[in-house]
């Protein structure tokens, strides 16, 4: 993590008000490449590299994803076993919500692999066990771009960037309603946040 940008991180986060909870994920620029030393910096700086919560009958589930894009077997493995425990955990709430940095894919399954999605047969193993366990949707980012996708009924939203936009992006922020027939998710620039 560059401590420069580590440095505007934490006086954006001070001014948040101290009564929203934030939760962050590791991203390509704090470990990746994944190593050790890369992991433990972050783990130090930020306390944790996944999380889980739930909130008014909706389970929230963050996991790291730079570990699945980088292919470290070993840690990828012990925290899907976290992740499964946790999906079975949450099993009876109205939503489940997932997060990660890296989308699962942009636009559909079949697309290319490059470096803003998940190989294909890991986007075709996560996506068969969230299936399994009900997830309504996945948000990720990484791609400075937004996207929005449907694989068998689970939502896959890929955020755009509230700072420098790539291939044609703007920058906004999404906002989520969840209500009890339903949730929508819409990305809008600021200027539309109402």
């Amino acid at each position: 993590l560059d401590m420069r940008q580590r440095d505007i991180y934490n006086k954006n986060m001070a001014a948040v008000n101290k009564k929203v909870p934030v939760y962050a994920l590791p991203g390509n620029h704090d470990i990746r490449p994944w190593t050790e030393e890369n992991h433990a910096r972050f783990l130090d700086f930020n306390g944790y590299d996944h999380f889980s919560f739930s909130l008014n009958d909706c389970t929230f589930i963050g996991f790291d994803s730079c570990c699945i894009k980088d292919g470290i077997e070993d840690v990828e493995a012990e925290q899907l076993v976290w992740l499964i425990d946790e999906l079975k955990a949450a099993q009876g709430s109205r939503y489940i919500f997932l997060f990660t940095h890296c989308p699962i894919f942009r636009e559909s399954i079949d697309e290319g692999e490059d470096y803003f999605n998940f190989s294909i047969p890991k986007r075709k193993e996560y996506l068969e066990l969230f299936g399994k366990y009900g997830v309504s949707a996945v948000f990720a980012g990484h791609t400075h771009k937004a996207y929005s996708a449907e694989w068998n009924g689970i939502k896959l939203v890929t955020a755009g960037p509230v700072g420098t936009p790539l291939n044609g992006g703007f920058s906004g922020i999404d906002i989520v309603k969840v209500g009890k027939n339903g949730f929508t998710c819409s990305y809008l620039a600021p200027a539309d946040v109402k």
